[in-house]
């Protein structure tokens, strides 16, 4: 994808009243390929702005061979979170509740335990709405859904 720099260009140096006009170079990208994910257009100006080629949805999705499939990334998130978790022996779970200013409750779970090279490491286990008010049994319930995934 080509960058475009804009800069000033002056005719001539000795004439002060002169107007200058932009000068548009071009420079080739780092990577060279044209498939980048951004792609330069130019408006009615003929100043160049990007355009997105694809979804930010597919920042969580991985395309599949089949064009009618697509790998979701945030699963291979969970099993290998669940993984690290069946390699460590002690962890803390913390709960935070809150209400969203359009009244909806929800519920999220975070993990932290310490790994093999003594580091600090959080997770979190899953962030859920919950259709009743903030009861014990509630969360509680909510609580062990989360558990049992």
């Amino acid at each position: 994808m080509d960058k475009f720099l804009m800069s000033q260009s002056k005719e001539r140096e000795g004439n002060s009243g002169s107007h200058t006009e932009p000068k548009v170079e071009t420079t080739a990208s780092a990577s060279g390929n044209e498939s980048d994910n951004d792609t330069a257009s130019t408006s009615t100006t003929g100043i160049p702005r990007k355009r997105r080629k694809i979804s930010i949805v597919w920042k969580y999705f991985k395309k599949s061979a089949d064009k009618r499939f697509a790998k979701c990334l945030s699963c291979e998130g969970v099993t290998k979170l669940k993984e690290i978790i069946k390699n460590i022996n002690f962890f803390a779970i913390t709960t935070d509740c809150w209400t969203s200013i359009s009244t909806e409750s929800y519920i999220s779970v975070t993990c932290h335990f310490i790994d093999q090279n003594y580091d600090l490491k959080t997770a979190i286990l899953a962030v859920k709405q919950m259709t009743s008010n903030h009861t014990s049994q509630n969360m509680a319930d909510a609580l062990v859904e989360v558990f049992q995934d």
